[in-house]
Order: structure tokens, then sequence, then C-alpha cells
């Protein structure tokens, strides 16, 4: 039988390979704390590791991290899935059908901001629904404050947004 940590791996592995869209790294720690397989901090390390090795790939946007698999990562798991137990593949599949709502909805509303080299501040907000972009949009803003209230705010008024957009700009 494998090692506790290279289960972890392919398990976060497997997770990513079956789900249609990245995950954030709350959704992948609440499959394992859910399941009761590990703690947190196991997880974490997992993350890390199969980040250093090119397996996976993170994206950080504002206050959170999105992870997705690489084509490395595929492999791997096409090679080693005979050491994940069917019965973790199961509970793969059905913790994602259960909170494959909620992990859309986290990958429909975007928003981020950054700062370039002429110290400028921008935030990026991208709206999608049902896999299709409604907005996407890139503001200048005044400074780092403005930028974190533009990308909260965004979460709560997109709907308005969008409708206040359209009505403007279709007239």
């Amino acid at each position: 039988m494998a090692e506790p940590s290279t289960i972890y791996k392919l398990a976060i592995l497997s997770l990513l390979s079956h789900s249609k869209e990245p995950l954030s790294n709350a959704v992948i720690s609440d499959f394992f704390l859910e399941k009761d397989y590990t703690d947190f901090f196991h997880v974490q390390q997992a993350l890390s590791a199969l980040e250093e090795a090119a397996l996976v790939q993170r994206q950080s946007a504002h206050n959170r991290q999105m992870y997705s698999i690489l084509p490395a990562g595929e492999e791997t798991l096409r090679y080693l899935s005979g050491k994940l137990n069917q019965d973790v593949i199961s509970d793969i599949q059905e913790f994602l059908d259960r909170n494959q709502v909620s992990i859309d909805e986290e990958n429909e509303i975007r928003s981020d901001w950054f700062q370039d080299l002429a110290q400028n501040y921008y935030v990026h907000l991208v709206y999608r629904k049902k896999g299709q972009t409604v907005i996407d949009l890139t503001l200048t803003v005044p400074g780092k404050e403005a930028a974190e209230a533009v990308c909260l705010n965004w979460h709560k008024y997109k709907e308005p947004l969008q409708e206040t957009l359209y009505d403007l700009l279709i007239k």
C-alpha cells in the first residue's frame, strides 16, 4: 500500500482531474476534512509538493488560490491510478457531484487587483454565467484600498451592475 502522503497527492490530482473547473484551496481541503482523511496541514503539504513538482498549477487571485491539474499531473495520475482505492475515487466523484453548484459559482465570479511598475492600481473583474463570459472588465482605481473595496463589492453587486451597463449601453 502507498504512503499516506502519496495517497493525499493522488487524491488531489484525481479531484482536479475530475473537476470541470479549477478548485480553490478551501474546496480541496473541505474534501479531505469532510471525509476525515487527514488534517488541513497535510493537505497543504501535499498541495505544495504537487506544485513544486509541476503537477498542479496555482493561480492566486487577491484572497484565494485556485488549483488546476497540469498535463504532467494527468500523466502521473494515469500511471499511479492503481494506488488510489476505488472507495476514495467514489468519494471524490460524490463530493464533486454534491458540490458542483458551489464550485461553478466560485469560478463564475472573479475579482483581482494588481499594481503595475508605475504604481497604478487596476482591478480585473469577471462575471460568467453557465460558462459564458458576461462581463470581463479592467478598471483603474486610485489605490490599494479602493482596489480591495471594488473586489469585495463586485461579488455583491455584479448582477445589478450588469443590468445597469446593458441598459446604458444598449439604448
